[in-house]
């Protein structure tokens, strides 16, 4: 007769899960898990759902005798359980040594990990009303303040999203201060919908700064005119750079008004 509980033994839980649970990567490590225990039907097992039947059953004689169903049971529950601690490093898995049952085992990590303590989540919502951009990139700043976001939603208390929004604006710095304006006014975009558009302005900043590197009016010049381009020696940051330049009006050397193209190169 076949079992009524499933016992997948041969699946490869390497498939599913590809990283070892330490105290800092929990949230991707359940995710894994959570993954490959729905996928067979496991559950109810680490939720309590489909608990434990008893241990003994009486026969048509009344004796007591050992029910199979439990026996079944617990080879399912065991084999969830094993799954679980085979994705554990060391230190992780002190936590549930002498834990029978792969709910006692999932409690046990959740506890540890998802509900933390009070402390933790304060240090984490002090962390993102303060994160700054500083001279990171966008991709990099926007990385980081998700990262503080998903840790204290896998402790179960998620940012509102106007939250989010507002603390992401707050530390992006005074050279986007026309951006943040923007965004502020009604209707205030949402948290998704606003990471693409700062990121389309990092881009169109940084377009507009490469232009400018490009586009000189204030170089030292030493060189000689020939018809309507020069080759000239400029000083940029105290080092030499040889510069072809563009003539477009003007009677005096002093006088020009140039346009440096990019064919330059290093000469000291």
């Amino acid at each position: 007769m076949a079992s009524k509980y499933p016992y997948p033994s041969t699946l490869n839980v390497g498939n599913f899960v590809s990283i070892k649970l330490t105290p800092d990567n929990y949230r991707l490590w359940m995710t894994q898990m959570l993954g490959l225990v729905e996928s067979q039907d496991m559950m109810d097992f680490i939720t309590g759902e489909t608990p434990a039947p008893p241990q003994t059953t009486t026969d048509s004689d009344g004796k007591k005798i050992t029910n199979l169903d439990f026996a079944s049971w617990r080879r399912s529950d065991r084999l969830l359980r094993g799954w679980i601690t085979g994705t554990l490093t060391e230190e992780t898995l002190t936590l549930v040594v002498g834990l029978q049952t792969s709910m006692d085992v999932w409690n046990a990590l959740t506890d540890s990990f998802a509900q933390g303590s009070t402390e933790r989540e304060f240090h984490l919502e002090q962390k993102l009303q303060s994160i700054r951009k500083g001279t990171a990139s966008i991709s990099n700043y926007i990385s980081s303040f998700k990262t503080i976001c998903d840790d204290l939603a896998a402790m179960g208390k998620p940012v509102d999203d106007r939250k989010k929004v507002f603390w992401l604006l707050n530390g992006l710095g005074k050279e986007y201060k026309s951006f943040v304006t923007t965004m502020l006014k009604p209707p205030i975009p949402s948290y998704k919908e606003i990471l693409p558009l700062l990121q389309n302005h990092e881009t169109w900043i940084n377009t507009h700064e490469t232009e400018t590197n490009h586009e000189s009016s204030g170089l030292k010049v030493f060189g000689v005119k020939d018809r309507h381009k020069i080759k000239i020696s400029v000083g940029l940051n105290n080092r030499l750079i040889d510069v072809e330049v563009n003539i477009m009006h003007g009677r005096a050397i002093n006088n020009w008004i140039f346009r440096v193209t990019t064919r330059y190169h290093l000469i000291g």
